[in-house]
């Protein structure tokens, strides 16, 4: 399944294309030869994968099973390491199967990753999240909408669960006059009352489409003289707060808001690398020139020199080709 934007109507452009002509055969073997060396040619591995797209990568892992008999994504977990080896298998895993997994990894570990949930949730088509789901379903034989229930509370939980069961109505066209009716419906539910009514605003950023979203947003500041983040620091707090503020983040402005998450994963004194790779593996056939030029705009660095600063070795190397492109 080809992952969109989850903005069908927006151009992006992507860094990792498909190859026009390739041979899955002769890559397959390139591969092989790159990792039964004394030194594992990382350069080599990167070159294919990273002038491939995913379906293509497929079709490599076929023709490798078919040619040695051998696993692919085996052979990359026993011969590589460290964060090389998660980029490659990021790199080679399906989408939904991976974002399943990053949902996983977010639910189950130690504390709730509420980026990872709103990054993938929040910014994903319907289509995208019932992949999703169903993927989950495969990997876990367990149902992604409880196990979000189970590991998180509050208004966060119910945003979450919200944006889980994949009801944002996208075959409408943006409206004006809707628009106008949601930006009072949101200031009476919020800002014009004492208490919040979080049900409307949860409704709201759920069930309408992105475009008519950024209508909402136009016309609310209009009507209360400020922005709709000014509008949910006001209301919320904590994660309940930080997942709202995202999805207006990414909904105002995609690409701005990964360059953002981006940021955070590398700044400071240790890297989430986790969401690093999340980031550059599934961004790269999507928007990553738009991510890279939006990076360079808001922190005055380029995203190579920012990967440069901050990986190292074949993991660096890795990333870097992500940005890159084809030569």
């Amino acid at each position: 399944m080809s992952f969109s934007s989850g903005y069908p109507n927006q151009q992006r452009i992507p860094t990792v294309v498909p190859a026009q002509t390739y041979d899955p055969s002769v890559d397959a073997e390139a591969i092989k030869v790159a990792m039964e060396s004394c030194l594992i040619n990382d350069v080599a591995i990167t070159r294919v994968l990273s002038t491939r797209s995913r379906e293509q990568r497929f079709h490599i892992a076929v023709q490798f099973k078919a040619l040695y008999g051998k696993d692919l994504i085996e052979r990359f977990e026993k011969k590589l390491s460290g964060n090389f080896k998660k980029s490659v298998i990021a790199l080679m895993t399906p989408l939904p199967d991976f974002h399943a997994k990053e949902l996983r990894d977010a639910i189950t570990g130690a504390t709730t990753d509420e980026d990872a949930l709103v990054e993938v949730l929040g910014t994903m088509s319907n289509q995208e999240i019932m992949a999703i789901r169903q993927a989950y379903h495969a990997l876990y034989h367990s149902n992604l909408e409880r196990d979000i229930k189970d590991d998180t509370s509050g208004i966060f939980k119910r945003l979450m669960v919200s944006l889980c069961r994949a009801c944002r109505d996208e075959n409408t066209p943006a409206n004006q006059e809707q628009a106008e009716e949601d930006a009072q419906t949101l200031y009476d539910a919020g800002e014009g009352r004492i208490g919040t009514d979080e049900s409307t605003f949860i409704r709201i950023f759920s069930h309408r489409s992105f475009a008519q979203l950024q209508l909402i947003f136009k016309e609310y500041e209009r009507i209360s003289g400020h922005g709709i983040e000014q509008a949910i620091k006001n209301e919320y707090s904590g994660d309940s707060e930080q997942g709202f503020l995202a999805l207006v983040q990414s909904i105002k402005n995609q690409p701005l808001f990964f360059a953002k998450m981006l940021n955070k994963s590398m700044k400071g004194l240790g890297t989430n690398d986790r969401q690093l790779i999340r980031l550059m593996t599934s961004r790269c056939e999507i928007d990553m020139e738009d991510i890279a030029r939006e990076y360079q705009a808001k922190y005055g660095e380029p995203l190579l020199d920012a990967i440069a600063g901050d990986c190292s070795g074949d993991y660096r190397r890795c990333l870097e080709a992500l940005i890159r492109g084809p030569c």
